[in-house]
């Protein structure tokens, strides 16, 4: 990558190359100058989007601290575990790793992360699901989910909606009669079980 010494110019270069370039750029004498708070922030507002609202949230004082081991982390899970990490993903890749690393070897690494809230995550529920690691898909455990609320509303109509091409009709009949009967107006959780019904309606819809 051949730069202009033209510190604006080189900045929006810098905002459109690969994080293994931007690593060895950084390193250099000519980095430390162009490479400021400014350059960090604006980098990952632009880039990873996701990760940088996660971020905000967190009260970072600097941006210089977590941006080279951010983007460290993400060459490292695409180099062990070909693993992409997404613009708008809002996990962190360094727990991300972690998890992975938790996961290798394990035979139903989907009914782990379903089952685990130390180890749930939607980025890697897509990871494994496009690698056909999921195997066998527990409709019970499934069930289970959904009825007992073990994740967010966001993050329970995100898992249906990741997994829907592989539930059988059968499965989404299940989960639809197991969402409609908690379903009441009574219950003091009835917007988060009229979400997943409608959810799963519409996909049952869109079979058709």
């Amino acid at each position: 990558m051949i730069l202009t010494g033209n510190k604006d110019c080189d900045r929006e270069i810098l905002y459109r190359i690969d994080n293994e370039i931007i690593l060895e750029i950084i390193e250099t004498d000519y980095g430390v100058k162009i490479c400021n708070e400014d350059f960090f922030r604006n980098y990952l507002m632009k880039n990873y989007p996701g990760f940088y609202k996660e971020a905000l949230t967190q009260n970072f004082r600097y941006w210089e601290l977590i941006f080279i081991p951010f983007l460290r982390d993400i060459f490292d899970l695409k180099k062990e575990f070909d693993f992409v990490y997404e613009k708008n993903c809002k996990e962190f890749p360094k727990e991300l790793r972690r998890k992975l690393y938790s996961l290798t070897g394990r035979i139903h690494p989907i009914a782990d992360l379903l089952l685990s809230s130390n180890l749930f995550s939607l980025a890697l529920l897509k990871y494994f699901k496009s690698y056909k690691n999921y195997n066998i898909i527990n409709i019970t455990q499934l069930n289970y989910m959904i009825i007992y609320r073990w994740h967010s509303d966001e993050d329970t109509i995100a898992v249906l909606e990741i997994l829907q091409d592989i539930l059988s009709d059968e499965d989404l009949n299940i989960l639809i009669e197991s969402s409609l009967f908690q379903d009441d107006e009574t219950n003091v959780h009835h917007k988060y079980y009229s979400s997943v019904y409608n959810t799963l309606i519409k996909i049952k819809n869109y079979r058709k």
